[in-house]
């Protein structure tokens, strides 16, 4: 004969089996694990999280040797140290690791926290009951941020470094103060430009029609059509940004004071290509006033960053010829093979 169950213990029955579901909803929308463990035994038990995280079935049997099968060899002693001194009585009876695995399932590594605690009967543990968490994204992200961090401050003394340089070129030729200010202001900026356009592609590639189109808007203005843009998009890698802003800079300069620029009706065409094995750019300056200037042997900087810089930091080659209409430059790059 069955005994009905009074309202009361009804009533505390519905709400221990709502809590259950609460805590079954928050584990799963958390996508923690739970795991216990028998020292007397070395059997586990884990919930489906848990085997989901170390790629095991549903129906295969686990244990402490399974766990240590998964485990990355070089964090097994990492993870046996943490389980003797959560399961000693005279430790901290708290477990706190982070070590990686890879899923018995042939799953990609992965990195995971595991927490919990050891209860006691006297000082021998009988029971280990705890979480798993994947934390892979946030140890990518964690190595991502490292990675950034350590690029930034390369560029930093890069950057510190190139200014420096530029300062002390930019000596050459000039007479008074403000030549030398103004001339090393400028490079400065065009250096300060390559880092602005750096941080919009979030400093990856960056489009070479766009630097140029940037740095020609300083000398153009509103008469941006004087510059011609055609071929192929050219994707520069980040550690060449700076460099071809800075050549950018001085062509747009040698065509303002000597070239295209001076005359009103002079245009600048600029055409790309990108090939397997690199990339060319050729700068035609159309519609000077006076013939073109044969190309001088002075160091100054303009020659130096064509004639030297580029080569060494791009490992690009520089041509100038002069034409009857104009100058013409073309830069040509293309990728080297490395030894290993």
């Amino acid at each position: 004969m069955s005994r009905e169950l009074s309202p009361e213990v009804l009533r505390i029955l519905r709400l221990a089996d709502a809590k259950e579901r609460r805590r079954e909803v928050a584990l799963r929308a958390s996508e923690i694990g739970v795991f216990e463990f028998d020292p007397a035994t070395s059997e586990t038990y884990w919930d489906p999280r848990v085997r989901e995280i170390f790629g095991v079935s549903p129906d295969t049997p686990t244990n402490y040797d399974l766990v240590m099968q998964a485990v990355h060899p070089e964090d097994q002693d990492l993870h046996n140290e943490g389980t003797a001194a959560v399961l000693d009585p005279n430790g901290t009876r708290h477990l706190d690791i982070v070590y990686r695995l890879y899923p018995l399932d042939g799953q990609p590594m992965r990195w995971v926290r595991a927490r919990g605690d050891c209860i006691f009967a006297g000082d021998a543990p009988i029971r280990l009951v705890g979480t798993v968490q994947d934390i892979t994204k946030e140890k990518m992200q964690e190595h991502n941020n490292e990675q950034l961090l350590y690029e930034l401050e390369h560029r930093v003394k890069n950057t510190l470094s190139t200014a420096i340089a530029v300062l002390d070129l930019s000596r050459i030729g000039q007479t008074d103060v403000d030549g030398y200010y103004g001339v090393a202001s400028d490079r400065l900026r065009a250096i300060a430009l390559s880092h602005d356009a750096l941080r919009r592609a979030e400093w990856s590639d960056v489009d070479l029609h766009l630097l140029l189109t940037r740095e020609a808007e300083r000398f153009l203005g509103s008469e941006n059509k004087r510059l011609h843009l055609s071929g192929d998009p050219v994707h520069l890698p980040a550690n060449n940004v700076m460099t071809m802003s800075m050549v950018f800079h001085e062509l747009l300069t040698n065509a303002t004071k000597y070239g295209a620029l001076l005359n009103p009706g002079g245009k600048i065409h600029v055409q790309t290509s990108q090939t397997a094995s690199g990339w060319g750019l050729t700068w035609t300056e159309t519609g000077l006033t006076t013939p073109p200037a044969p190309a001088s042997d002075k160091s100054g900087f303009g020659t130096i960053l064509l004639n030297e810089i580029m080569p060494a930091e791009l490992g690009a080659s520089v041509t100038r010829d002069i034409s009857a209409d104009g100058l013409i430059f073309q830069i040509s790059y293309a990728k080297t093979e490395t030894m290993e």
